[in-house]
């Protein structure tokens, strides 16, 4: 399953490598190491973001996923009919 992958500890690691890498690009320009760039800055905030967005999305849809497979082994294991559109179980 996605969320085995994906767990509390990995998505910490991301986010503290994020974190430094913000931190290492803005204390470099304090410096006079290298030139302040806030678009590398703002690149770097949107891809984590969107790294975030794909997680979260993927992990919604496995999540959905599972509940249809348990709803649909619940109805057929009783011999009953599921509704298709509803989440009403007629006998």
């Amino acid at each position: 399953m996605l969320s085995a992958h994906f767990t509390s500890r990995a998505v910490k690691m991301m986010l503290a490598g994020e974190i430094v890498l913000l931190a290492g690009l803005v204390i470099l320009a304090k410096i006079g190491l290298m030139a302040r760039h806030e678009q590398l800055e703002g690149m770097v905030g949107l891809v984590f973001g969107l790294v975030a967005h794909v997680i979260a999305i993927m992990l919604y849809l496995s999540i959905a996923n599972e509940y249809r497979n348990v709803r649909n082994r619940d109805c057929d294991s009783r011999g009953d009919r599921c509704a298709a559109n509803d989440h009403v179980v007629t006998r």
